[in-house]
């Protein structure tokens, strides 16, 4: 895909959609690991003041 891709000149509106939909799908998968992330560090600091 990649290769026709790179052999096919595409339009500057269609590339950029196609960069659009990457990010976005780049977005769409780190999200949820990012909310994860931020969740845990939410939950974390009450652990530490409690065994203070």
């Amino acid at each position: 895909m990649r290769a026709l891709d790179a052999a096919t000149p595409l339009p500057p509106a269609w590339s950029t959609v196609a960069a659009t939909r990457g990010s976005l799908g780049y977005v769409a998968g780190v999200l949820p690991l990012v909310r994860l992330l931020l969740t845990h560090q939410a939950d974390a600091p009450a652990t530490p003041a409690a065994a203070r």
